[in-house]
């Protein structure tokens, strides 16, 4: 999907990239890896919120954040009347050409 959207990055497989992590507490396991990648800010869904503390990680010197989709994203899907949010990139994909999901993907916050 990357490639195919022209998005530039890196990934990594923590079971083999950060294997001694294994075992450890998720956060004390994601704090571990951003540690190990010489980061200071680590971007979590949303959905994290209930799982994850700013306070624990900013103690560890990391800023937690939470990258949430802008409400504002509609676009035409094939010929639903009403629009249905919150379904995959593939539905995204579908609908959109390269440069609108790109665009699309913009419409973001940290939060």
């Amino acid at each position: 999907m990357s490639n195919y959207l022209d998005i530039d990055t890196k990934f990594y497989r923590s079971s083999e990239d950060f294997s001694e992590s294994k075992g450890m507490e998720r956060a004390d396991r994601l704090i571990h890896i951003t540690k190990r990648l010489e980061a200071d800010t680590y971007v979590n869904p949303t959905g994290g919120k209930e799982l994850y503390d700013k306070a624990y990680f900013k103690s560890e010197d990391i800023t937690l954040q939470f990258i949430e989709s802008s409400k504002d994203i509609v676009y035409q899907q094939g010929k639903l009347k009403d629009f249905v949010p919150w379904l995959s990139i593939i539905d995204v994909l579908m609908y959109n050409s390269k440069e609108e999901t790109n665009l699309l993907l913009t419409k973001y916050q940290l939060v």
